[in-house]
């Protein structure tokens, strides 16, 4: 399960600027290697959910703008995802009277 997580975001650390920036920062600040590669992959994992939940393709553009702002790719998504009038309101399941 660990490797399915480092694997996209050693690739993005290799061919993004963002992501090889944020890896080099990690390791500027004496994280050990294996350490910043699940942490790189887990914010490839941040943005693959929040492309698959949002229906778009990748713009790194857009990643590296929203970096820059201080806000999360995901962030932005949700953002947008809660005030477009055309998204139907999530689901939510109750099991055993507490809402998951």
């Amino acid at each position: 399960m660990r490797s399915a997580i480092i694997e996209p975001g050693r690739g993005l650390s290799q061919h993004d600027p963002d992501f090889r920036d944020y890896r080099r920062r990690l390791l500027s600040a004496k994280k050990p290697p294996l350490i910043a590669a699940v942490a790189v992959g887990h914010r490839a994992h941040r943005l693959a959910f929040a492309m698959l939940r949002a229906q778009t393709p990748y713009n790194p553009d857009r990643c590296a703008k929203s970096v820059a702002a201080g806000m999360t790719v995901m962030a932005k998504t949700q953002w947008a995802h809660q005030n477009d009038a055309t998204c139907s309101p999530p689901q939510t399941s109750i099991i055993e009277g507490g809402e998951i």
